[in-house]
């Protein structure tokens, strides 16, 4: 799976600006605690499977804001706000040099999450936010995000410019 916790009841695991997909485990694919408590803040829990309980998470989160979680089945959150519950739209294989798994141009994670506390690079070292607000995960988008804006661009017009040009002068000739 992605992250169990088998901490002591005092302990607490703080999660940031993380992706937790595509993992699997008998219980909690994503994340599963036995004891201890879980934070959440511009992270996603998404397309991970598990064999005997809930996919992305089990158990209760402590406090989750600014994340996504797909699948919400057997996990509850305790206090937190803007949370989504939608398909993060991430490649599904590992690309890129660091193996992470990049937001689709179309996906919900991009400019959705908190600058409060917010790394300032990535996990591939791109800077944050490149747009408006951090994305959520591990991973920043960098790509070309389809908004339209003005280019101008260079039209050349005739113009008539006087050119200089040969006049005849008469020279004069002598005749022997």
């Amino acid at each position: 799976g992605g992250i169990y916790a088998a901490n002591n009841s005092g302990a607490s695991v703080t999660i940031q600006n993380s992706t937790i997909a595509h993992n699997q485990a008998s219980r909690g694919g994503g994340i599963s605690r036995t004891t201890g408590s879980f934070s959440l803040t511009n992270t996603i829990l998404a397309n991970n499977t598990s064999s005997l309980s809930s996919p992305d998470c089990e158990g209760t989160i402590a406090a989750a804001s600014f994340s996504l979680i797909e699948n919400m089945a057997g996990c509850s959150i305790t206090s937190g706000s803007n949370n989504l519950n939608v398909d993060p739209q991430l490649e599904s294989t590992l690309t890129g040099a660091m193996f992470v798994h990049m937001p689709l141009s179309s996906s919900p994670v991009i400019d959705a999450g908190t600058s409060t506390g917010c790394p300032a690079t990535d996990q591939l070292g791109t800077i944050r936010p490149q747009s408006t607000s951090c994305d959520l995960g591990a991973v920043e988008y960098s790509g070309v995000i389809n908004t339209p804006t003005h280019t101008p661009t260079f039209t050349p017009t005739k113009t008539n410019t006087p050119t200089s040009t040969g006049t005849n002068t008469p020279t004069p000739t002598s005749t022997f």
